[in-house]
């Protein structure tokens, strides 16, 4: 099971593969956050171990030889998916430009 954790440092959140909370641990200095912030953090951690479960198993099923247009139409995303919703996630959450990613 994937274990994520929000931008904050303050969730940490098991899923299924399809992004499905199973566990949920909030730290002090969540728990003192409005419970929507806290809310929006779950859910963004969820959409992104969701995100990466799917690009590991699209580079598995590529490694095993499955053909490129059979992945396409499976749906999976792609590395670019998951750096794109990354992307919004800090915009959402306010971050910031670092020498690694501009905004």
């Amino acid at each position: 099971m994937p274990t994520v954790t929000s931008r904050t440092g303050w969730v940490s959140v098991d899923t299924t593969d399809q992004g499905l909370p199973t566990d949920v641990r909030i730290d002090a200095d969540g728990l003192r956050t409005h419970p929507q912030a806290i809310a929006a953090e779950i859910l963004q951690a969820c959409r992104r171990a969701r995100l990466q479960e799917q690009v590991n198993r699209r580079a598995e099923l590529a490694d095993a030889g499955v053909p490129a247009e059979v992945l396409a139409g499976m749906g999976l995303a792609t590395a670019d998916d998951l750096a794109a919703a990354e992307l919004a996630d800090d915009v959402e959450s306010g971050g910031r430009e670092t020498w690694m990613r501009g905004l």
